[in-house]
């Protein structure tokens, strides 16, 4: 039996995704000797998994003195380094221990970004090298709604107290409460959620409640549980209105009804082969359309199956804001065409017997003011940061001793870097033509 540690430092919900995952992969895992080590504050607030709580420590003294066949980090945030020279394991993998591409990725999600793409469950997955797993889908009749809270500048008190008023009416059978009135330990099987996305939504669909998630924009898996059919509405940055929302609870009580047409967007979830994702069921914002090319890209660069997803309609004020960040994509691959120019007159100069240092010289500036300008746009362009964000780090990672390899290495990362802008222009021109959107 190999024994495994996994070190998750972060909070609650890191926590939360971890131990889910290890709880929906037992059977898998059945051969292996688990342990995972976690801070106590954020193991106190979760108490429903079915890993034994021997194997869930909290002090760094219980596995220092003992061996593992494998060490997988899954902390990004709260990292100590001390532990690369106090865990005994001759396997290690994870950010911060390693440099694969999901390693990579993982720690992409400290950046800032417009929203999740991957779900935090697929991403430790792919650290894991676990297969998906699908929770089923919830069937039962719904005999009670549970409100989350709201942010006054997300819905007013007034705007959910007629909410509530309303739905009462139309079901007098369904009874009403709030989530600091629930018993999280209870099965929540005939329950439906509304509220936004947050660690006690999460906790009440693993309980098996439906869920039914608003918010003013679109910010993908962030808080979202592994689960399918889950709907999510985004208002397009408005203060949600009774009246626009209501249809919505409608179509999540009785989903054989006409999909709503009140201006806000909705979207379900699905588990595809790449993943849990997303799909628009109406008109979407920019923002998921974005989100979805990343998420075709990603599944791609990963090493994901090939996955399609459904044909997305724009709404047509956002048209032309998304064709802006396919202009931008365009102006980024013509900055990187010119970085990989030099980087190959880099390593095509070092080749040679006797190599012109001003031109190296020269190509290396240029080179640099490229990465400037490109970190710098990152920094304005938060859906473009996590790319940039993880293509600088494998450039990070290059050995710059041995002057000829890493010149090599790096020409043939910018290669890369420019087939992988090429193949994101490619998704969003797909959107755009869909859309009767021209991209000349």
């Amino acid at each position: 039996m190999k024994k495994i540690l996994i070190t998750q430092l972060d909070s609650s919900y890191f926590v939360n995704e971890t131990l889910c995952l290890l709880e929906r992969h037992a059977l898998s895992l059945r051969e292996m000797d688990i342990t995972v080590l976690c801070q106590k504050e954020s193991i106190e607030k979760l108490s429903h998994f079915g890993l034994p709580k021997s194997k869930i420590v909290t002090d760094i003294n219980q596995v220092a003195d003992e061996s593992f066949d494998l060490w997988f980090n899954l902390t990004i945030f709260n990292f100590n380094q001390s532990l690369i020279q106090l865990i005994d394991s001759p396997l290690k993998k994870g950010p911060w221990i390693s440099h694969d591409d999901w390693s990579v990725h993982l720690l992409m999600i400290k950046e800032k970004s417009l929203y999740l793409n991957l779900h935090l469950q697929d991403i430790y997955a792919g650290v894991l090298g676990l297969p998906q797993v699908l929770i089923p889908a919830n069937q039962q009749q719904i005999k009670r709604m549970i409100f989350g809270h709201f942010k006054p500048q997300t819905m007013s008190f007034q705007e959910l107290t007629s909410l509530i008023s309303n739905l009462k009416k139309s079901y007098p059978h369904i009874q009403f409460q709030t989530v600091d009135e629930i018993d999280y330990l209870e099965s929540h099987q005939d329950s439906l959620y509304f509220g936004p996305a947050t660690l006690e939504a999460i906790k009440l669909s693993e309980s098996g409640a439906k869920s039914i998630f608003v918010s003013n924009y679109f910010t993908g898996m962030n808080l979202i549980p592994y689960k399918e059919d889950c709907l999510y509405v985004t208002t397009h940055g408005e203060n949600i209105s009774a009246s626009r929302i209501e249809p919505f609870v409608h179509f999540a009580l009785s989903p054989q009804g006409a999909l709503p047409q009140t201006g806000y967007s909705l979207y379900q979830s699905e588990l595809t082969s790449a993943g849990l994702v997303f799909n628009s069921l109406n008109q979407s914002d920019y923002h998921f359309a974005s989100y979805q090319a990343f998420f075709v890209f990603w599944s791609y660069l990963l090493g994901l199956q090939d996955v399609e997803l459904n044909f997305t309609h724009l709404n047509k004020i956002y048209a032309q804001q998304f064709k802006n960040l396919y202009d931008c994509l365009d102006k980024i691959s013509q900055l990187n065409r010119y970085a990989l120019l030099h980087a190959q007159t880099i390593s095509e100069e070092l080749a040679k017997d006797e190599s012109q240092l001003p031109i190296i010289q020269e190509s290396l500036v240029k080179i640099l003011d490229v990465e400037k300008s490109l970190e710098q746009f990152s920094l304005n362009q938060l859906w473009f940061n996590p790319l940039y964000k993880f293509f600088q780090y494998r450039l990070q990672q290059l050995n710059l001793e041995h002057l000829v390899k890493s010149s090599e290495e790096r020409y043939l990362l910018y290669l890369e870097i420019q087939q992988s802008i090429e193949a994101l222009k490619e998704l969003f021109a797909v959107t755009l033509k869909q859309n009767e959107v021209s991209i000349k």
